[in-house]
């Protein structure tokens, strides 16, 4: 059996295997769930508050080293990321509100911090799958090497 067959049966397996990889529930929770989140998202007062009146944060006007590192990864991310207006909109106002807040408030910067230590500490696996990123046509073909 080939790499690429191995891929597609694992895949297969995974989603027999949990609840949430069931067809039936992955329409729930896009229907019942996702989408009128992002309708209330995209249509909340305080979510146009941070959009419209928190400057965007630039190396500039911030001041703690991880950041300028966030900073550049969200520029980084958002380079490649190709997803609808309403999601990208999400993404963009959620990780503005996550990086002022991590230059700002130092218990959610060691909150964060904590967070992403962790992530390391339990052997999380850091791997990204770029031929299914790209073949999903959400993401940007472009891959630092």
């Amino acid at each position: 059996m080939d790499a690429q067959t191995a891929i597609a049966k694992a895949e297969e397996a995974r989603k027999q295997i949990t609840v949430f990889g069931s067809l039936n529930v992955q329409v729930f929770i896009v229907h019942a769930i996702k989408a009128p989140m992002l309708f209330w998202f995209n249509h909340s007062r305080i979510v146009k508050l941070i959009d419209r009146k928190l400057q965007e944060p630039t190396m500039e006007n911030t001041w703690h080293p991880n950041t300028h590192r966030l900073i550049a990864i969200r520029k980084e991310f958002f380079g490649h990321c190709t997803l609808t207006p309403p999601r990208l909109y999400f993404l963009r106002v959620i990780s503005k509100f996550i990086v002022i807040m991590h230059d700002y408030d130092s218990p959610y910067t060691w909150m964060f911090r904590w967070c992403v230590q962790r992530l390391f500490e339990i052997g999380w696996d850091f791997d990204v799958d770029k031929a299914k990123m790209e073949e999903s046509k959400l993401w940007n073909k472009v891959w630092r090497i």
